[in-house]
């Protein structure tokens, strides 16, 4: 079944949180930095300070000779607004510059100095700004100064204007009049006029006594929430915090729309145009950045019937085989039950043949999906082989604890060795039998070496031997190894690893239809990890643990029952290459 490789969930791309999740490394780093610069700023860059102070106007009713006297409401505002004017006005502000003597010009205090009534027109508030509380309030303090300073002269030439009118229009009575008989009448109205002039220069005095500088209280500049550098930083670091995130979203949101990466098995058989054989999740110490499976590390080295045994796959001898004996006896790990469920629906939907594992990165667990197939396969009673076909680090030999100069495919494609020298044979833990034929020595280039017409022949007779044979492969990014040794195959099995970018897939699946060889499916690698247990549809209990990976015995009854699934044992059953309870000839027989 092929399937189109429009995915509309892949092309719609994660959302801001998943993106930030998925890129949380870089997104911590970014929002870190922020939060520092935003600390650094709020310590160093103090925002400028404003202090405020405040004049008590003195009430201008009654006084009538100053300022006229009103009372009404409009007028008093019409005087606080005047008064604030005057509080701004340049011979203020000039008066403040030149008292503080600090260098602050009155350019500047036009700039910081701003004066305000109140509502009720009885009090005026100077606000002025500074680089600090001190500054500002010196500079407030300055500017009040300078009101009253100025005022209380206004005020003084006020009643020095009137006392000088008074005297003026005395000496003017007493020249136009010289009392004489008979002048009672004049020498009177004359009387009269000089006491009201008199009264006059009186009431100025006292009223100038009673206005002086135009106040009735001041209250020195003060800060009204002066910011400390720990608040300043702790804002700033808020500040950073917000920004850092709103800059660490947008950036990874922008990047995984650029880098979409496959979620699940589907979405990445969707890219490839193939089926989904299996999910494997991540297991082990590594987690999804590695392979290691930690299980055989607590099984040991045991000594049963005198071969040794590690984990899932012992080492079975015959005839022939002197000179081998300090080999190792396999891989230590067990198959999971993804590999089962992949193997099963491998038999099924693929039947006999050769397939070549490929994947495009390095780390995406080709090598273990390869062994873990095999072993499923060997285990259902498939007669299977796996190949080492990476000449260029030969893993899967070293999963075998085979030494690097062990006679395998690099001879056997030179044509310096035969099958039946270059091939072991190995008894799994579950059951079955597995051959392997690992690199070998490798002097020359590989890619050379995969076009020769040796190998051509060999993975022909790996065929005819054999139900089903695997070959492990490089990347296929880096190299064309794998489309090289799938020139002979039955069909291409891609691995790829869970969050795989979607274009090296999309290039995975270019290149194998440039080779003409079908992509038979895919095996979903280092998934989520799967926690406690599941039960099958049969009730055969399988049990998976994050830390050690290991497919337990089924409740049946018997001494060796089968431990393969169920639903996997139909599938198998029904599959052309297998054949159970029938008696298969050895390898070396067939050999």
């Amino acid at each position: 079944m092929q399937v189109s490789d429009h995915d509309p969930d892949y092309d719609v791309g994660p959302g801001p949180l998943a993106s930030l999740w998925r890129y949380r490394l870089a997104s911590s780093v970014v929002i870190v930095l922020a939060v520092l610069v935003g600390v650094i700023h709020g310590v160093l860059a103090a925002p400028p300070t404003k202090s405020l102070a405040r004049i008590g106007l003195a009430n201008p009713r009654g006084l009538t000779v100053i300022l006229g006297g009103s009372a009404s409401g409009a007028d008093l505002g019409r005087y606080a607004s005047a008064r604030a004017r005057f509080a701004e006005s340049t011979d203020v502000l000039a008066t403040a510059a030149r008292s503080l003597k600090d260098g602050t010009s009155l350019a500047t205090l036009q700039t910081v100095v701003e004066v305000t009534a109140t509502a009720d027109a009885d009090v005026l508030i100077v606000t002025a700004t500074g680089s600090g509380a001190e500054q500002a309030e010196r500079r407030a303090d300055a500017v009040v100064a300078a009101f009253r300073e100025l005022t209380l002269q206004a005020t003084n030439d006020t009643v020095n204007s009137q006392l000088a009118a008074v005297a003026r229009a005395q000496a003017q009575l007493d020249q136009l009049f010289t009392p004489g008989p008979g002048d009672s009448a004049r020498a009177a109205a004359a009387a009269t006029a000089l006491g009201e002039l008199q009264q006059t220069a009186a009431r100025a005095q006292t009223e100038a006594a009673l206005f002086g500088s135009g106040t009735v209280f001041v209250e020195n500049a003060t800060v009204p929430h002066p910011s400390s550098g720990a608040a300043r930083a702790e804002r700033g670091g808020l500040l950073g915090l917000l920004l850092g995130v709103l800059l660490a979203g947008t950036v990874a949101w922008l990047r995984a729309g650029r880098r979409r990466e496959v979620g699940d098995g589907e979405a990445a058989a969707r890219l490839l145009g193939t089926r989904l054989l299996g999910e494997v999740p991540a297991t082990g110490e590594r987690g999804r950045f590695g392979e290691r499976d930690r299980s055989a590390e607590r099984d040991g080295v045991r000594e049963r019937r005198g071969v040794r045994e590690r984990g899932g796959i012992r080492r079975r001898g015959r005839p022939g085989d002197r000179g081998r004996a300090d080999e190792a006896d396999g891989p230590r790990s067990s198959p999971q039950p993804g590999h089962h469920a992949a193997a099963g629906v491998l038999t099924a939907v693929g039947g006999r043949g050769l397939y070549v594992l490929a994947s495009p990165g390095r780390q995406d667990g080709r090598t273990a999906t390869a062994l873990g197939l095999a072993t499923a396969l060997a285990a259902g009673g498939c007669r299977v082989a796996l190949v080492d076909g990476d000449l260029r680090t030969g893993r899967l030999t070293a999963r075998f604890g085979l030494p690097a100069a062990a006679v395998g495919l690099a001879q056997l494609a030179r044509g310096t060795t035969d099958l039946a020298t270059a091939i072991r044979t190995y008894s799994t833990a579950e059951g079955g039998e597995l051959a392997f034929v690992p690199r070998g020595q490798l002097a020359t280039d590989p890619a050379g070496l995969l076009g020769r017409a040796e190998l051509t022949e060999t993975m022909g007779r790996l065929k005819k031997l054999f139900d089903i044979v695997l070959v492990d492969t490089p990347a296929t990014g880096p190299t064309a190894d794998a489309f090289l040794l799938a020139a002979t195959a039955t069909g291409i099995i891609a691995v790829a690893r869970w969050r795989t970018p979607g274009g090296p897939l999309r290039r995975l699946r270019a290149q194998a239809d440039a080779t003409a060889v079908p992509l038979v499916g895919v095996v979903l690698t280092h998934g989520p990890r799967v926690r406690g247990g599941y039960q099958d549809a049969y009730g055969d209990q399988i049990a998976f643990d994050v830390e050690r990976t290991q497919t337990l015995r089924p409740r049946t009854s018997g001494d060796r029952p089968d431990r393969t699934p169920p639903h996997e044992a139909a599938a198998l059953h029904k599959s052309p290459v297998h054949r159970p309870s029938v008696h298969k000839p050895s390898v070396a027989a067939r050999l």
